[in-house]
């Protein structure tokens, strides 16, 4: 099948205060004369944004490359965000306090990156086709962005969410706010992680 690409984008972050890198795919026959879905993922625990991308953490990257092939998804724009603030350095990662419901990440995705993916690649603003994908605290930050931001992410999937993170704060949270407009997908691995918050939820 035809391959998409994966390149890193360095850049700047004004509401973080730091260099932040991401890789970003890009499907097979890119074009400019179009505009794509665009779809965040946000790594797990002790994860970076290459992970998403290696053998053996399942190679998103071809996944995505498989279902754009058997039509199962249209083509799409993914981004890679990457926790750490030095990508060569693994202690430099702001995953605990950059995923755990932290509004300043959340301007940081909505006011750096997505102007910045934008403003280079060829993507919808439509929430409707803008979606933001998490493992395990990643899942709890991409189900609370979506949450807050729904102008933004209107599709979320968070894969074994730490939903007990702060004694349920983001099952408190939603229960006490109107519905919003966005779609959730859960779930949880083989050995059940995580799998009493997400039915909680």
């Amino acid at each position: 099948i035809e391959k998409g690409k994966v390149e890193t984008v360095s850049y700047d972050s004004k509401t973080v205060g730091a260099s932040r890198s991401m890789l970003v795919y890009t499907p097979p026959g890119y074009s400019k004369d179009k505009k794509y879905p665009v779809f965040f993922l946000l790594p797990g625990a002790g994860q970076n944004e290459r992970t998403w991308t290696e053998a053996n953490n399942g190679r998103a990257n071809v996944i995505l490359d498989n279902l754009i092939a058997d039509h199962r998804i249209p083509p799409l724009v993914g981004i890679f965000v990457d926790p750490r603030t030095d990508p060569r350095d693994a202690a430099t990662s702001m995953r605990m306090t950059d995923y755990a419901m932290s509004d300043s990440f959340t301007a940081f995705l909505a006011e750096d990156v997505l102007p910045l993916v934008r403003s280079r690649y060829r993507t919808s603003s439509d929430p409707g086709v803008t979606g933001i994908l998490g493992a395990s605290l990643g899942g709890l930050c991409a189900a609370y962005t979506a949450f807050t931001r729904p102008d933004l992410f209107g599709l979320c999937a968070a894969q074994s969410p730490s939903f007990w993170w702060n004694n349920d704060a983001m099952m408190t949270l939603i229960a006490g706010q109107p519905r919003r407009p966005v779609r959730f997908y859960l779930d949880t691995g083989t050995l059940r992680d995580a799998e009493e918050g997400a039915r909680k939820m």
